[in-house]
């Protein structure tokens, strides 16, 4: 298991981020695939890296350029948002972000997700 396999201080991180995806979007399908964990469904696919002082969540760059005045102080690149272990992990903005990511698309709300 890739969590299992990372230095402790990440491995805390991981596993919060994985509650959060499978708790807001349980039909999530879960692979390994270029060596990171991908998280998917019919509407869209998320996936995070660990780094070495960070968790690295790759979202897409519509998420970013829509999240964008949340994002506050959080280092980010076009698609990916960078969360670093000497902070708290920004638990609320990552469910409304992985709510928009993966419960809608196209205007059509997946029947697993709760109502947004």
């Amino acid at each position: 298991e890739y969590i299992a396999v990372q230095e402790e201080n990440a491995q805390r991180f991981l596993r919060e981020l994985v509650e959060i995806f499978r708790s807001e979007v349980p039909d999530l399908a879960e692979s390994i695939k270029w060596s990171m964990p991908y998280f998917q469904n019919d509407t869209g696919i998320i996936s995070f890296a660990v780094c070495k002082k960070r968790v690295s969540l790759y979202v897409g760059e519509e998420i970013i350029e829509m999240f964008y005045d949340d994002l506050g102080e959080l280092k980010h690149k076009k698609d990916a948002l960078y969360f670093p272990y000497d902070k708290p992990l920004p638990a609320e903005l990552i469910k409304h972000i992985v709510r928009k990511k993966l419960c809608k698309i196209q205007g059509v709300q997946n029947k697993h997700c709760p109502i947004q």
